[in-house]
Parts: C-alpha cells; structure tokens; sequence
C-alpha cells in the first residue's frame, strides 16, 4: 500500500516450517514456548511483548508536508481570494480520504503555521496559511499531525499557537510545538 504501512503480528511471519521453539537459555528443543507443538502464538497465550495475542494487524498512514503554496490556496478558495474569503481543502485530499480514514492511525506533518483568522495570510518565503486545510485533514481521517519544521516559527510565538489552536478545533492531535512549557 503506497500510503500507509500496515504492521502484522508474530502469527502473520511464523508457521510451524520455520518456529524455532527451542529454550532460549539452554538450546533444548521445544523447551521454550508452551504452544511450541503447534509453532503458532494463538490468541490464548499469555505473551510479553507485542504482536502476540490477539492476531490482528495495525495500520499506520503516515503523510509528509501539507504545505499550502499561495497556488494551491488559490484552487480551494469558494470566491475571489481576500480578507473574507473561505478555503475548502476538501476536494484536494479526496482521491487519499478512503486510504487514510481506513487506517486504525494516520499521521500528518503540518509544514506551515495556520492563521487564526485568515486575514494575514502569507506565503513563501514565510508562510502563514489557510486555516481551513486543518478541517480537510482531519475530514481525510487524520488522526493528528506533527508541526515542528523549518517554518513552525514563520509567523511567531502567535503563529504556534493558532496553530495549535485550529488543529485542535478540527478534532486533530498535535505534537512538536506547544504554546507553553505545560503543554510541551
């Protein structure tokens, strides 16, 4: 899957071809694991790590810079773009939606410090953008996006913290800025 990454379980690798169910300790064959017999970790057994258990997979979809040129505003903007204008993201993130929201956690970096009320929005070389591409994110199915970056601090200790603000209104977790020591 070119999104996301899906993770398996012990039982999804091993089969009872290649189970080395020998004693760590000693070597002694199928003297270790207790289901040594059958070679398969059932849902019954009592592990100590992960994997074990249940049988089920993790899928992971992980996305890199949303990062919102002046050009790609211009393609979500409802109306001639100014002070009052709105954004809609949505249409942009459509085609990746069903692979993101099908994943059990997906993960964005948010490149670019979000306005409070885009109506100071800049963009390169320091970007201030659209607040709006936080509610096509999490209408995606992010879960929560990173935003530490080379421009988390374009537009200011305020920029961090609309940031953070507006991810927050959109039902997304954030981590790598923080408005203050206490949330760090």
């Amino acid at each position: 899957d070119p999104a996301g990454v899906s993770v398996g379980t012990d039982r999804d690798a091993r089969s009872s071809a290649d189970a080395d169910t020998s004693d760590p300790a000693t070597g002694d064959p199928d003297s270790g694991d207790p289901d040594a017999a059958d070679g398969q970790i059932d849902g019954d057994d009592q592990g100590d790590g992960a994997g074990q258990g249940s049988g089920t997979g993790f899928t992971l979809a992980v996305a890199g810079d949303t990062l919102v040129h002046e050009s790609v505003a211009a393609s979500a903007a409802l109306g001639t773009p100014g002070e009052t204008t709105q954004y809609d993201f949505d249409p942009l993130l459509a085609e990746v939606t069903d692979i993101i929201s099908g994943a059990d956690l997906a993960l964005c970096h948010m490149e670019t410090p979000l306005s409070a009320t885009n109506t100071d929005l800049s963009y390169y070389p320091a970007f201030r953008v659209p607040n709006q591409i936080a509610d096509a994110v999490a209408h995606a199915g992010f879960d929560g996006c990173s935003t530490a970056s080379n421009h988390a601090f374009d537009a200011g200790p305020e920029g961090v913290a609309s940031t953070r603000a507006q991810l927050t209104r959109a039902g997304l977790t954030a981590v790598g800025t923080a408005r203050s020591a206490a949330e760090a």
